[in-house]
């Protein structure tokens, strides 16, 4: 049994531009810090209006969640990810032994495959929602 790849299987499973931006979000995140540490030490300083500090410091606050949360959302997508590669993976490598696949369950699906053709010539290309196709050549 061949396997044939055509498009770009790293298209589902690449974390290299998720990685980037959460290490642009620690530095996004660090700034934020040191301006609350910063506010408080001048707080602590010299006299301010109360209203305007607690209004800045608020405004960081938020600032900080927001970054929060998009830090946690690209981890829920990287992992995410990394399942997607492994059960591909783990697909890839069934189909390379042989193994008779008779339904598709979970495993098959959480890499969001659209469907299976299945040819004259008994290959079957799987065709995922992002494009990619794999085919699968019929063995003797």
């Amino acid at each position: 049994m061949e396997l044939i790849l055509v498009g770009d299987l790293e298209l589902i499973t690449d974390v290299f531009k998720i990685d980037g931006e959460l290490n642009k979000l620690v530095k996004e995140k660090e700034e934020i810090h040191n301006e609350f540490n910063l506010l408080v030490k001048m707080n602590t300083k010299t006299q301010q209006d109360q209203s305007i500090w607690r209004k800045k410091y608020a405004e960081l606050e938020d600032k900080y969640k927001n970054k929060e949360s998009e830090y946690k959302n690209l981890i829920s997508q990287k992992e995410e990810r990394k399942l997607k590669e492994s059960n591909l993976n783990t697909f890839i490598e069934t189909l390379k032994k042989g193994e008779l696949i008779t339904d598709f369950d979970d495993a098959v699906l959480n890499f969001n495959l659209e469907k299976a053709v299945v040819h004259k010539d008994k290959s079957i290309t799987f065709i995922f929602l992002s494009g990619i196709e794999i085919k699968v050549e019929a063995g003797e």
